[in-house]
């Protein structure tokens, strides 16, 4: 017992109830929702939202104003801050992630054979993201 959609001979399609008009019925091979929702989270798009956080701008406040800052400054800020406070594992950290800066520095400096860049802006951003770079090989190495 098969349904036909048009009444015999009329030429005309029968429209109602789960009989929807032809113009608006999906295509053949056409998905209802081509961009569907994202598969799982995938390694690219971890990093990306971990990027996105790390620099994410937070206001802070020193003293009676208030800065903003990306994220991974605030947390350096606050690593320092436990450092000089007498948080050894703090200050092992804080001495060991300058003591790399500033041999990458070298490094730089000795390939280049220049000063380094008159832009602060520029290397203030290269630093944070070296430090992230930091933050990153110490956090595998301490779930090791």
């Amino acid at each position: 017992m098969s349904e036909s959609k048009e009444p015999q001979g009329t030429g005309k399609q029968i429209v109602g109830y789960r009989n929807p008009p032809a113009y608006t019925r999906f295509r053949k091979g056409q998905s209802g929702n081509p961009g569907g929702r994202p598969r799982g989270l995938t390694l690219g798009r971890s990093a990306a939202l971990a990027q996105k956080e790390i620099y994410r701008s937070v206001k802070v406040s020193e003293g009676d104003t208030l800065k903003s800052m990306p994220a991974l400054e605030v947390v350096y800020r606050k690593m320092v801050a436990l450092a000089i406070r007498g948080n050894a594992p703090a200050m092992r950290l804080v001495i060991e992630i300058s003591q790399t800066l500033d041999r990458e520095i070298a490094a730089q400096a000795a390939a280049h054979k220049a000063p380094q860049a008159a832009d602060p802006e520029a290397s203030k951003a290269d630093i944070v993201r070296r430090i992230a770079l930091l933050f990153a090989t110490q956090a595998k190495k301490q779930e090791a």
